[in-house]
């Protein structure tokens, strides 16, 4: 189902998130739909060679490996032993559903202490069940996007939270008579009241209690991160006193961390809609952690609840009942009507060709845990959700140098094209990855591959090197919009020294993207960290006045560049520039030009908007569309 604008914004999110990885992590892709592979035998170390292979070999990745099965991708990822000193985490991207979504909330619960689990549901489709289960057993996060919305903020986002320390040890007082839950052990502490010589007012002992409608939910609360928000619920036994409290503490390598809330007259709502969204969240978590212990309690507990709070469950439902009386004498008859399905759900439009069903990868990395992606597709001869037969999971190495092989459990043969396929990758360290349905195209002058894409941030990110530096090369030149020469010149002013055209190179891009992309932070934060770190490592303490300097540069050489809400016909964006002496153009605004512009000429009283993907600027452009600013102005 992943297909057409879907697939495109999959693929710029996994460029940008095989840039953002951080040095010195490991990583591998699985490639898998009702079957899967790796790219390599083993992960690899996260260099220039490595990110290569993996951009060339995930180029040209389409929607049709066949069914969506995502339980025995994950069982491959949790199997592998983990790297020393190094953590793993999991990154899902789907738009589809699967059947044995508990299954999968289960397993990913099992390995829960050795991975983090991150997801991302694309479309209307996406099983939101099985993305925000994975997600809360795996102590990760959750995210959703809307059908063409961009996904590449929230893939980073993600993975900013994966490189990030969390508060996972978190337990919730209500009251401050009553003890501490949220710590997922249900034990109740016992205190001496009796004066005695083995003391008054101490713990005596614990006692474990079953889980209960008088139980706080979650009983073990996910980890948080910086950001979000903590929501627990508890069914008090009576009212709490006002100026009583409510203290939540967490236990960090900082020390214990606590705040406490006063209950107040405000604290207090009226009706009965908090005990429904608490006996919703109880039912979710029977269903999720204690179902498959105790079928019979949890059957009770879940109608209970449902008929005490009139929630729809498994097994409970509303029933509608008509009571008037009608005196037809017509009789009801059958019809058949076929099932309705989501658009393009599991199909192509042309030749009924399944489609994938989302992506995973995994990473390791030395200062954080390891991240992965896993991509998923529909099989025609399975019903959606459907397990794969037996034997068709068996994972398969690729060939040697590390592409995608031809047919499962098979290599290609030399020279043959690598067939396009859905994808998985596996990280033992931070990596991205590209989805498309052609290889992007490479500039002869240089080995930076500039892809199809509107976004002036998403090529930068493309041309960033492992390390986090930026050569000094024309395609960065060109998407900056200025000459290579031009650059190189003002960093020899600075530093007449040959190695130092990179350094300068990659302060010019990272003053770029701070200073005239400020709208697109979400998207470049950790290249630019990625490239700082690397500025700093490599010219001993000299970057602030590097800095000021390409900030001057770019204010003074660079084009104006402000956005509009405008793209060309091709659904690129549009920017401002400033139009080349003798250079001859003319207004492409379906030849009904306010400003005068339809014919060829060089028209210097008018300013020029013209598409980021313009072949005349950018290398491996498309695209030569042109819009004069009157008709930016009046939105013709």
């Amino acid at each position: 189902s992943m297909s057409g604008q879907s697939m495109k914004l999959a693929k710029e999110a996994l460029q940008v998130f095989l840039h953002s990885l951080p040095v010195n992590s490991f990583f591998n892709i699985i490639l898998f739909g009702s079957s899967f592979q790796s790219l390599f035998p083993e992960s690899r170390k996260y260099d220039d060679d490595s990110l290569k292979v993996a951009k060339d070999s995930s180029s040209g990745i389409s929607a049709n490996l066949g069914g969506t099965e995502i339980y025995q991708p994950l069982q491959h990822i949790f199997q592998k032993p983990l790297m020393a000193g190094l953590a793993r985490q999991v990154f899902v991207l789907t738009d589809g559903q699967v059947s044995n979504s508990s299954a999968c909330i289960e397993l990913v619960r099992k390995n829960s202490s050795n991975n983090r689990v991150f997801t991302l549901g694309i479309g209307s489709s996406a099983d939101r069940h099985l993305v925000k289960g994975m997600a809360r057993a795996g102590m990760g996060t959750a995210a959703f996007t809307t059908q063409g919305e961009a996904i590449t903020a929230k893939v980073i986002n993600q993975l900013k939270n994966a490189l990030q320390p969390c508060i996972s040890d978190v337990s919730v007082k209500w009251g401050k008579s009553n003890p501490s839950e949220g710590g997922g052990e249900l034990a109740v502490e016992i205190i001496e009241t009796k004066k005695t010589l083995f003391g008054y007012g101490k713990p005596k002992s614990q006692t474990e209690t079953k889980f209960s409608i008088k139980s706080q939910v979650p009983s073990k609360i996910s980890a948080i991160y910086d950001g979000s928000r903590l929501i627990a619920y508890k069914l008090l036994d009576k009212t709490m006193d006002v100026n009583d409290e409510i203290t939540v503490k967490a236990n960090t390598t900082e020390g214990d961390l606590e705040v406490s809330l006063p209950i107040c007259k405000d604290s207090f709502i009226e009706g009965n809609c908090l005990h429904q969204l608490f006996a919703r969240k109880m039912i979710q978590e029977v269903e999720e952690k204690h179902e498959q212990e105790n079928v019979d309690e949890s059957k009770k507990l879940i109608t209970a609840l449902g008929l005490k709070y009139n929630l729809a469950s498994k097994y409970t439902s509303f029933v509608g009942v008509d009571e008037k009386h009608g005196n037809s004498s017509t009789f009801m008859v059958t019809r058949h009507v076929k099932n309705q399905m989501p658009q393009n759900f599991g199909f192509n439009d042309i030749g009924n060709v399944p489609r994938s069903r989302g992506f995973q990868a995994q990473t390791d990395c030395s200062s954080s845990p390891t991240r992965s992606f896993q991509s998923r597709s529909r099989s025609a001869l399975s019903p959606p959700g459907a397990m794969a037969p037996p034997g068709a999971s068996a994972p398969t190495e690729m060939s040697k140098g590390g592409r995608f092989g031809g047919k499962t459990g098979a290599m290609a043969p030399p020279g043959a094209a690598a067939p396009t396929r859905s994808f998985g990758a596996m990280q033992e360290s931070l990596s991205s990855f590209t989805l498309g349905a052609a290889p992007p195209q490479a500039s002869p002058m240089s080995g930076c591959i500039i892809a199809s894409t509107s976004s002036d941030v998403l090529r930068l990110t493309m041309c960033q090197a492992a390390n986090g530096s930026f050569p000094a090369q024309a395609d960065i030149a060109n998407i900056l919009g200025v000459k290579l020469e031009k650059v190189k010149d003002a960093g020899k002013a600075i530093n007449s020294d040959e190695n130092f055209s990179t350094t300068w190179m990659t302060v010019v891009v990272v003053a770029f993207l701070t200073e005239k992309c400020k709208e697109e932070k979400d998207v470049w934060e950790l290249v630019v960290e990625k490239a700082e770190r690397w500025l700093n490592s490599s010219s001993g303490g000299s970057v602030a006045g590097h800095v000021e300097k390409a900030k001057e540069f770019i204010s003074q050489s660079l084009p104006i560049r402000k956005v509009t809400s405008k793209t060309c016909p091709q659904g690129h964006k549009l920017s401002l520039v400033t139009a080349t002496d003798g250079a001859a153009w003319h207004c492409d605004s379906n030849n009904r030009c306010v400003g005068g512009c339809n014919s060829d000429g060089e028209h210097p009283h008018h300013s020029v908007w013209r598409c980021s993907q313009d072949w005349r600027a950018t290398a491996g452009g498309s695209c030569d569309f042109d819009i004069c600013g009157e008709c930016v102005k009046q939105n013709v």
